[in-house]
């Protein structure tokens, strides 16, 4: 017998696993988005996402032409978050931004050890109204940072 999880796919899209230290990046209301990332080292780099102040970020688990799921540690819930999200690849300076999106899976995640208080959720997220320029540097991503389908 099928598991429910199994029967009740729902994806459109081939999913592919991503480089490590890839991110999304959820933006606070209000943040703005960072810009002449192409001219930024690493740390400036986390110095600038530091200073947007996201919501969330988290390492991406995988991705397609249509979402993402990541995962992130929880630190504050009380921030308002937008639906907009950015991805960053820093060691290669790639920087896709203000995708809008909506979350279709939220979970926290099992503890290894049952007293730490630290706390891990998995988000899966829909993109909506891509436009053509970021469709396809979406696809030029995936076609050239990724490796391989899941």
């Amino acid at each position: 017998m099928a598991s429910q999880r199994e029967s009740v796919e729902r994806r459109q899209c081939r999913r592919f696993r991503v480089r490590e230290r890839t991110f999304a990046v959820v933006r606070s209301a209000g943040s703005p988005a960072m810009r002449n990332i192409q001219r930024m080292n690493r740390a400036e780099i986390a110095v600038a996402v530091f200073k947007t102040k996201p919501a969330k970020m988290g390492q991406i688990i995988d991705l397609s032409s249509n979402g993402l799921a990541f995962s992130y540690l929880v630190i504050d819930e009380n921030i308002e978050e937008s639906n907009r999200l950015d991805i960053l690849l820093a060691e290669d300076n790639f920087y896709l931004e203000d995708l809008h999106f909506i979350t279709v899976r939220e979970e926290r995640l099992e503890n290894e050890a049952p007293f730490n208080p630290i706390i891990m959720k998995l988000r899966g997220v829909r993109f909506v109204d891509l436009t053509e320029v970021q469709l396809k540097r979406l696809v030029d991503f995936i076609n050239t940072k990724t490796r391989g389908e899941v």
